[in-house]
């Protein structure tokens, strides 16, 4: 398989307490002082879908998080909660606990009006340590590379902090566990939303975890553009012919 090159433009890099990311159809990169994100998102049904990304950095530039939350939804409903999402994020920069951002973005989605729920990941890397903490709100699991290893797998909570871990929206007094794990430059992670990988072919079968995985393998010498178009483009070919049920985000990472 053979892309053009179009998409290897240089990275806008994030400044200090800045913040990337809304719930609009992008197909985009940041830099922060620790991280290169690599983002596509695309909505079901129109520009603006229920998937929300955000890519944000402390005051002191120490800290990337990035968040990814999948609304239940669409329209205008969702867009508030982009907003909602949007401050919680900003105001919780200069904290370590990720997890916590996954209590505050809990409360927004109970405060709504209608019903709505949410699975989510907040991921945060901290540049001292080098170390990338992570929460999980009934979302799919992340998934790390080594540049040492030959195999992407999940990454996966080895806390017995008592969290339940459970989507966004459902009861108000929710708790979610923290884990934490060690980087090392070249290292790569994926975070996506799950309208990705149960996207469907003609014949219903599921683009899938193993199918994502495989493409990853094999762009994992080229850049994260480069990477992330080649996952567009095998998603495209699998899905030609199929309607198309959910938004489609996913975020590829490097570290610096």
């Amino acid at each position: 398989m053979i892309l053009t090159t179009e998409s290897r433009i240089s990275a806008d890099h994030l400044p200090c307490d800045g913040i990337w990311g809304g719930n609009k159809n992008a197909r985009h990169e940041v830099r922060t002082s620790g991280l290169t994100v690599s983002v596509y998102s695309n909505a079901s049904d129109g520009a603006e879908g229920g998937d929300l990304c955000y890519v944000a950095t402390c005051k002191s530039d120490v800290l990337t998080r990035i968040v990814l939350c999948d609304v239940q939804g669409h329209g205008s409903h969702v867009s508030a909660i982009a907003n909602s999402i949007y401050s919680a994020v900003r105001e919780s920069m200069n904290r370590l606990q990720g997890y916590r951002v996954l209590s505050e973005l809990n409360q927004i989605l109970r405060r709504q009006g209608a019903p709505a729920y949410a699975t989510a990941a907040v991921i945060t890397f901290d540049t001292c340590d080098s170390r990338l903490y992570f929460s999980y709100a009934g979302h799919p699991a992340i998934l790390l590379r080594r540049r040492s290893g030959k195999e992407w797998s999940s990454l996966v909570s080895a806390s017995d902090g008592g969290g339940a871990n459970l989507p966004l929206g459902m009861f108000p007094l929710t708790h979610y566990d923290q884990g934490s794990v060690a980087l090392h430059s070249g290292d790569r992670l994926a975070l996506y939303s799950d309208g990705l990988v149960e996207a469907e072919s003609k014949t219903g079968a599921v683009f899938g975890e193993k199918r994502l995985s495989a493409v990853l393998e094999r762009c994992q010498e080229y850049d994260l553009s480069y990477a992330r178009d080649c996952i567009i483009h095998e998603l495209e070919l699998h899905s030609s012919g199929a309607s198309r049920a959910d938004d489609q985000t996913l975020m590829l990472m490097e570290v610096s």
